[in-house]
């Protein structure tokens, strides 16, 4: 793999387009740090890839200096260091899979055209399905004839949003190395993204006393109104009502674990600590070393 030699031209120009990407974002969903290389690291996610609750048990004089305590430990800021590589991080709380497609979509058309990197790595980190606030999601299933339980139903949503990801981003750009993962809900077939998916979700790098509940896809209020109006919508509420309310159910096994978690803060929201992103970090930089030890193999 080639290596550019870096000048403070270099370094002005990078600067400069990260610059020029960042003013199209709230600037709270978007953080770019520029280290002079021809690599660039793409985070995007919800509350957890942002950093929530990182700090919240230190004291700071002020905000500023927390803000840049969240942003030093970010699972996304230790693996850049570890690469050597520019740093984009796009992510908002409480941010829905749908918000985190189109936020990734906008940044790597820019990204592409700039044409500054010629090593790009983006970790994908999916949230709990049906986060959008209008109840009206782009992956709901045209045909509902099947569809006899909540599962069912988000086996189908799940295919239709996994297949937006792969012809959008892994078809599209396939020189771009992506890493796919999720936080703390269990998919149901991720087949269709190939080995771009990560093995491990977030929350079961983090176990140390006991195994992650399986089978959670479920965990916090923030889907129910946006999952209810939906299937109210569609008519298929009172079909679907009696499973629904096992599928709730199954998140409180996933609750009860973090509250449990040494490696999550003990908030209402139960984000990672410190010590939770640095191994995620140190899980995800492994993922990206397999693949370029691979690529350097393969091209000797």
């Amino acid at each position: 793999m080639s290596v550019l030699n870096t000048t403070n031209e270099d370094h002005t120009t990078s600067l400069a387009f990260l610059d020029s990407i960042r003013v199209k974002f709230n600037p709270e969903y978007f953080y770019s740090v520029t280290n002079n290389s021809n690599k660039l690291l793409i985070c995007a996610g919800d509350s957890w890839t942002w950093g929530d609750s990182l700090g919240s048990k230190l004291e700071f004089p002020n905000d500023e200096v927390k803000d840049q305590h969240r942003k030093k430990h970010l699972y996304g800021s230790i693996i850049s260091k570890k690469i050597n590589s520019d740093f984009i991080n796009i992510a908002k709380k409480g941010g829905s899979n749908i918000e985190i497609h189109d936020m990734l979509a906008m940044v790597l058309e820019d990204v592409v055209l700039g044409n500054l990197y010629n090593e790009i790595h983006i970790i994908i980190c999916l949230t709990e399905n049906f986060r959008e606030a209008s109840g009206d999601p782009i992956w709901v299933p045209p045909n509902l004839n099947n569809i006899e339980t909540i599962d069912d139903f988000f086996k189908t949503y799940e295919q239709n949003m996994f297949l937006s990801f792969k012809e959008n981003f892994i078809d599209k750009y396939p020189d771009i190395n992506f890493y796919i993962g999720r936080n703390f809900t269990f998919s149901y077939d991720e087949t269709i993204l190939g080995d771009n998916v990560l093995d491990k979700l977030w929350i079961q790098c983090l176990e140390i006393n006991e195994p992650y509940p399986k089978d959670v896809r479920f965990t916090s209020a923030i889907a129910v109104t946006p999952l209810i109006t939906c299937l109210i919508k569609l008519g298929i509420y009172k079909k679907l009502k009696y499973s629904l309310m096992e599928f709730f159910a199954r998140s409180n096994l996933a609750v009860d674990w973090l509250e449990n978690s040494p490696l999550n803060y003990k908030e209402a929201t139960k984000h990672p600590t410190e010590k939770g992103h640095e191994i995620y970090a140190n899980y995800i930089y492994s993922k990206i070393k397999e693949r370029l030890d691979e690529c350097i193999k393969y091209c000797q």
